[in-house]
């Protein structure tokens, strides 16, 4: 998704009810094995809607399955719904890479799973680059129950 070429992706930009793998972008600078969220440089936004995917056996060398790109002023912050990330791998980050230097990268994760073991590499902090989903003890928020305040 390409929030850099004139056009931002915004939430109304749906991605809902269905399973990206065996992607592989190990040859590749950028990263995201299925997906890769552009919206580096000043301006630019790539905030997608993601619902009830499945992210299993992708590969690359940043984000196995998914890098956000929010660098330079940039924004790239997605919300995840009820998405999988189940035996993704990368160099830096089997899951989910951030990159947002000198911008934002800041996913919001709602009732998101780890089926699988992912393998990986510590993240490069010196670039402020985070991986989420490629921790054990990831953290999300829950959804409300039906009917609460929540």
């Amino acid at each position: 998704m390409d929030g850099t070429a004139g056009t931002q992706v915004t939430a109304t930009t749906v991605l809902d009810g269905f399973t990206l793998t065996g992607g592989d972008n190990t040859n590749d600078d950028l990263g995201g094995g299925a997906l890769l969220c552009r919206g580096g440089n000043s301006g630019n936004a790539c905030n997608p809607t993601l619902a009830n995917l499945v992210f299993s056996g992708n590969e690359a060398l940043y984000g196995g399955a998914v890098e956000l790109d929010g660098f330079s002023g940039g924004d790239s912050s997605p919300t995840l719904t009820n998405t999988t990330f189940s035996g993704n791998s990368g160099s830096s980050c089997g899951g989910m890479y951030n990159y947002g230097v000198s911008g934002t990268s800041s996913p919001t994760l709602i009732n998101g799973r780890r089926n699988a073991p992912v393998r990986r590499r510590r993240c490069r902090s010196e670039h402020r680059r985070s991986c989420p989903f490629s921790r054990p003890g990831f953290s999300v928020r829950r959804a409300p129950a039906a009917g609460s305040a929540g």
